[in-house]
């Protein structure tokens, strides 16, 4: 069950990852500075 907890842990900071990252790049276009 341990190993299940750290497969989910590791998914989702992955996700957390890719959404920090698709974020920072859509900060990165011009246009797009509002935040």
């Amino acid at each position: 069950q341990y190993e299940r907890q750290l497969k989910d842990l590791q998914q989702a900071d992955g996700e957390a990852m890719l959404e920090i990252g698709a974020r920072k790049k859509l900060a990165c276009l011009p246009g797009k500075d509002e935040s």
